[in-house]
């Protein structure tokens, strides 16, 4: 996923996933809720929360964290997307595969904040029903060139935009922007019951491997 905007403005990540050439490089933007998708390009995926979703989007990412009490309310909400036409769903935690399990049909791809560092990783992602899976945003180049070119059209990089540094349920008293004694920047948003720590420079990363 990468490229995440705040505040009003209109798309929120971008996830490239890297196919083998010459097929073109599909890249899902997501978008913050309330936000049109607007015209996109050929290759390109809009994709929102799932609390946010509407047949405008065509991919609804499924949140982290679910506590017991909330199974069954997810669940419900994944099958109204689905009887409204979802056919795509962004897998974040391991708890979703078994929500999904019944949806036989679905294109699942897995992402933040499920680890994917290795073809062992991915191959339990791919038999656990996903078409492809984000690297992990910590791998060096070297590791992600292997992991692209060991499985062509199966991996997603992290293109553009932020991810949480922390994410905690506790209330913190603080919120905005932030700046430490080193003069690095933050901000802290609290979204869905969660306070979630940010970076202030946006992750870019021009050299993408290709295939």
């Amino acid at each position: 996923i990468a490229l995440q905007y705040r505040l009003g403005q209109a798309r929120a990540e971008i996830a490239r996933q890297l196919p083998p050439a010459p097929e073109a490089t599909v890249t899902t933007l997501r978008f913050a809720p309330r936000q049109p998708p607007g015209r996109l390009g050929r290759h390109e995926v809009a994709a929102v929360e799932l609390d946010a979703w509407n047949p405008a989007y065509a991919e609804a990412i499924l949140p982290p964290f679910c506590p017991e009490s909330g199974l069954e309310v997810l669940r419900g909400k994944i099958a109204d997307a689905w009887k409204r036409g979802c056919r795509r769903f962004r897998v974040t935690s391991l708890y979703q595969f078994q929500l999904l399990r019944t949806l036989s049909e679905a294109e699942l791809t897995a992402s933040f904040s499920i680890p994917v560092c290795n073809n062992a990783a991915l191959d339990a992602m791919l038999d656990l029903g996903c078409r492809r899976a984000m690297a992990w945003v910590e791998l060096d180049k070297a590791a992600i060139e292997k992991l692209v070119a060991d499985n062509p059209g199966r991996i997603e990089i992290l293109a553009y935009g932020r991810l949480p540094l922390l994410e905690t349920r506790a209330k913190v008293a603080a919120s905005g922007h932030l700046r430490d004694s080193r003069g690095e920047t933050f901000e802290v948003i609290e979204e869905n019951g969660l306070t979630r720590l940010y970076s202030g420079p946006v992750l870019s990363l021009d050299d993408l491997p290709r295939g």
